[in-house]
């Protein structure tokens, strides 16, 4: 019985530590200053323990950051590495280890990905094989680890490569690697506890209780030191105890707290390490302390048969017959609570108390499992919680079931776009059509003053490169010119007459004036021309951005209605079957958690009922041994008196010889 102890004991403080070591789990945030909220937002999830709706932000704001033109101008490139890393970080928390595996595999895949980043990278992918129970892959992982290694990470390898060793039992390789980790600030009382642990494991036993020693000795009052404290300490007295060193035991296992974790089991322990002594006396202190407990645990139930053996031994056979018989009641009333509760659980009970919260976080479920009232469903769910497998199939459940309720509030979203989509549409189908016929006039106003533009751009240009001075004349000038001309004409088909040579001196004159004119201010219209149409450009450039508004704020108004159907109805469909899905697989889960509950508490009950057949034989041992002890006694009383009373009637016999008989 102290050997499956001792395993159980050893298997549940070996995965306590394993996953202590990896205390930078869930170390997600390195950047001194955030430069991007939503990376912080997903960040933030991830640090309230709730990993789904983290990964699903960090992988949108990872998506959107690879679909832009220029990734390096976006906030979220200051956190690239970072977040690519806490994907599979989280996804780990999740539980996902594949795709996490797959994540920073890509990673170490990359081209151009500095050696640091990739040791980081090696190192967490080594934690993923390490946790999935693929050894030889994490040791092939942290293989990869080179370069300039930091020393925080050249530890957490170190650590993690002595773990490994000491699954493939090569503890002396193990023992080379956690040696120098006793110096490390953050790893040392753990590195030590693996330390001691693999000098046990590979038969130097002195060694490893001089290191468990010192580690049962540690300073510090924190939860960690205190907790590590006592785990070495069971672990040392167990040990001893094992080996036939009883005398040397019993020190380490009162070293262990009484109200702490290991309290039982060391009180348990301490017990049997007197009862090896033979001194029985001194084991009914620790076995009566253990039997004022809960019953339900195993090592109280060891004790309620330890204490009146004790009694046996030191022949309080009465006492012994009484304690007897109240382990008997105290086993028959466990057995009713055991039936009790498996029945509750093949009842749906336990499936149901275990989705009582289901957004509640996974850790605060199961401390607030302690607060609740004693169900039968849920009387002995802590203690299956012992085992990691169990404990992962209670949080797959649950998150399966958020999962399902998740599907069922996006189905609840998905209809409430389609209500908005129809709100639009009946707001936009009237006014659209006007807006249309409107938007139709004024783009052909626009084409035409286009066209207009680019030609009187084309003359302008043309009249600069020939220079044609009267392509700036105004207006009136041109009218002139035209007036002139046509004076000219007329004076040119006059006969000679007086008067005729000075009017056409005088025309030459005007003409002359025009033409000076115009040439003169050649230049400034020229100038102002070039002005104007760079106004005339700028009002275009007006004219377009109203127009490219009017175009996308139409195009807007249709998209905001139009083509939402068959993606939303394709969601849907899409969503209903993940909810079947999820609900087939809660179904499939409920069931193998019920197996496995049954099982255990069946188990339970089956060696209580082994401890109650050896209870009612030691108890009627023990009324017969009393029986004889009183027996015994009394003949001896018997003969005591029948000896006082043949002294008596020896004094009343008449006097010696030569005296008279009266």
């Amino acid at each position: 019985m102290r050997r499956r102890f001792r395993a159980a004991l050893i298997f549940s403080l070996l995965t306590v530590l394993l996953v202590n070591a990896g205390l930078a789990l869930a170390i997600w945030v390195k950047s001194d200053k955030l430069e991007d909220l939503y990376f912080g937002e997903a960040i933030y999830y991830g640090y309230q323990e709730a990993y789904f709706d983290a990964i699903v932000r960090l992988d949108t704001e990872l998506a959107q950051h690879y679909a832009l033109d220029q990734p390096s101008l976006d906030s979220l490139s200051a956190h690239r590495s970072e977040a690519e890393f806490d994907v599979g970080d989280l996804e780990l928390s999740y539980r996902m280890h594949q795709r996490a595996g797959r994540a920073i595999q890509r990673v170490l895949d990359a081209e151009g990905v500095p050696q640091s980043v990739r040791n980081e990278a090696a190192y967490r992918l080594a934690r993923i094989y390490y946790a999935k129970g693929y050894y030889i892959n994490a040791a092939h992982a942290l293989d990869l680890i080179g370069g300039e290694v930091s020393k925080p990470l050249a530890e957490r390898a170190d650590l993690l490569r002595g773990q490994v060793q000491m699954t493939q039992m090569n503890y002396k390789q193990a023992i080379k690697l956690l040696k120098p980790l006793r110096k490390s600030s953050e790893l040392n009382g753990y590195a030590a506890f693996n330390l001691g642990v693999a000098y046990l494991r590979d038969g130097q036993l002195q060694k490893g209780i001089a290191q468990l020693d010192e580690i049962g000795k540690l300073a510090g009052n924190d939860a960690e030191t205190v907790a590590l404290r006592d785990k070495a300490n069971l672990t040392l007295g167990n040990r001893l105890l094992e080996e036939g060193r009883a005398a040397e035991a019993r020190p380490y296992l009162e070293r262990v707290r009484l109200d702490g974790p290991f309290s039982n089991k060391s009180l348990l322990w301490a017990g049997w390490a007197d009862a090896a002594l033979q001194k029985y006396d001194r084991a009914l202190v620790p076995w009566t302390e253990l039997q004022k407990r809960d019953p339900s645990d195993a090592a109280v139930q060891e004790a309620l048969l330890a204490l009146p053996y004790a009694y046996a031994q030191l022949e309080g056979y009465g006492q012994a017959a009484l304690l007897y018989g109240q382990a008997v009641n105290e086993f028959e009333k466990e057995i009713d609570r055991l039936d009790s509760s498996m029945s509750a659980i093949l009842n749906g009970k336990f499936k149901r108390a275990l989705l009582r919260d289901p957004d509640e976080r996974t850790s605060t479920f199961f401390q607030n499992l302690r607060a609740q009232g004693d169900a039968p469903e849920t009387r002995y769910l802590l203690d299956l919680m012992a085992s990691n497998d169990f404990q992962e199939s209670v949080k797959n459940f649950r998150d399966m079931e958020q999962l399902r309720l998740n599907t069922l509030q996006w189905m609840a979203n998905i209809n409430a776009y389609q209500d908005l989509i129809n709100v639009r549409r009946q707001y936009f189908v009237p006014l659209l059509p006007v807006i249309e016929k409107n938007f139709k006039t004024q783009d052909a106003l626009l084409q035409s003053v286009l066209l207009r533009r680019d030609e009187v751009a084309r003359h302008l240009n043309n009249a600069q490169k020939s220079h044609n001075v009267r392509a700036f004349a105004t207006q009136a000038e041109l009218s002139m010119q035209r007036r002139m001309d046509r004076v000219a004409y007329k004076l040119g088909r006059m006969q000679e007459q007086p008067g005729l040579k000075q009017a056409k001196a005088r025309l030459a004159r005007l003409q002359g004036t025009l033409s000076w004119q115009i040439e003169t201010d050649y230049d400034k219209r020229l100038e102002k021309a070039h002005k104007d149409l760079v106004e005339l450009d700028e009002l275009i450039g007006k004219l377009r951005e109203q127009h490219q508004v009017i175009v996308r704020m139409k195009r807007e108004a249709y998209q905001s209605y139009e083509g939402y159907e068959v993606p939303l109805r394709r969601l849907s469909t899409r969503l209903q079957s993940l909810n079947n899905n999820a609900a087939a697989l809660m179904q499939q889960q409920a069931g193998y958690l019920e197996k496995v509950a049954v099982r255990e508490l069946d188990r339970r009950r089956r060696k209580l009922a082994d401890y109650r057949v050896k209870a009612r034989f030691a108890l009627a041992e023990s009324y017969d041994r009393a029986t004889k002890k009183q027996a015994k006694e009394a003949e001896d009383v018997i003969r005591e008196q029948q000896k006082i009373q043949e002294i008596q009637a020896d004094d009343d016999v008449s006097p010696a010889a030569g005296g008279t008989q009266k």
